[in-house]
């Protein structure tokens, strides 16, 4: 039986719901209620299994239009987030839902399709100690301990694994991800430094295996955003 939300849940849901309210006509009545499904799911459908040291806090539920996904701040840059490029589309601009129930827009820079990749700027400030670190992942190797952190399904979770290949292209890992964990950060157990970003169970390379999940290294993805105009580290 799930126990009942404390007043503080409850209080938080109200915020989350109240301003889920005010995208109503921004959205249309379908997105509506798929955002109050998904605001519901946040409050009272958390899940998590470990996570050490890991800096949770700056990771979050994106919504697009299209549907949801998973986002990570960049620790030393100002408002930036890193998410999946099939997660925001064409979306010019979408909603960020953090853990605590902070909700903040933010502005897409920049898609890439062929990396999965986008990077995104907050329309307001935030705590900045919720910024994850973002490491180097040509010191990660095969065997190292890893954690996808996202929301899959709306669900905040925390799963465990182990980087089963590494590749220029990927890093494929067992740690668990489904719908929903897409644009979420790879994590190093060794250092809890983001190594990679997860872009789901999908083919990449023309390669798929049952239980093994993709992530793209984050020195790739710098080099993208360097290449943008934009260092990460």
């Amino acid at each position: 039986m799930r126990k009942l939300p404390t007043i503080t849940e409850q209080i938080q849901s109200v915020k989350i719901l109240s301003k889920i309210t005010k995208r109503h006509t921004w959205y249309g009545g379908f997105l509506f209620f798929a955002n109050l499904i998904i605001a519901l799911f946040i409050i009272f459908g958390k899940s998590f299994s470990g996570g050490g040291d890991v800096n949770q806090q700056g990771v979050a539920l994106i919504d697009a239009s299209s549907g949801t996904g998973t986002g990570f701040l960049i620790k030393g840059q100002e408002g930036l987030m890193l998410t999946a490029a099939h997660v925001v589309k064409s979306d010019p601009a979408v909603a960020v839902i953090f853990r605590d129930g902070t909700f903040i827009e933010a502005n897409v820079l920049f898609t890439d399709a062929s990396m999965d990749v986008a990077l995104l700027k907050l329309n307001d400030l935030i705590n900045v100690d919720a910024a994850l670190p973002i490491g180097d992942s040509e010191i990660i190797s095969e065997t190292d301990e890893v954690y996808v952190i996202g929301y899959p399904g709306g669900n905040y979770s925390i799963t465990k694994g182990i980087i089963s290949e590494k590749k220029s292209e990927y890093l494929k890992t067992d740690a668990a991800s489904n719908p929903g964990n897409s644009g979420g950060p790879l994590v190093s157990k060794n250092d809890n430094m983001v190594v990679g970003m997860v872009v789901g169970t999908g083919i990449i390379s023309g390669t798929r295996a049952e239980g093994q999940h993709y992530a793209v290294p984050i020195n790739r993805i710098n080099d993208l955003c360097v290449a943008k105009g934009y260092n990460l580290k």
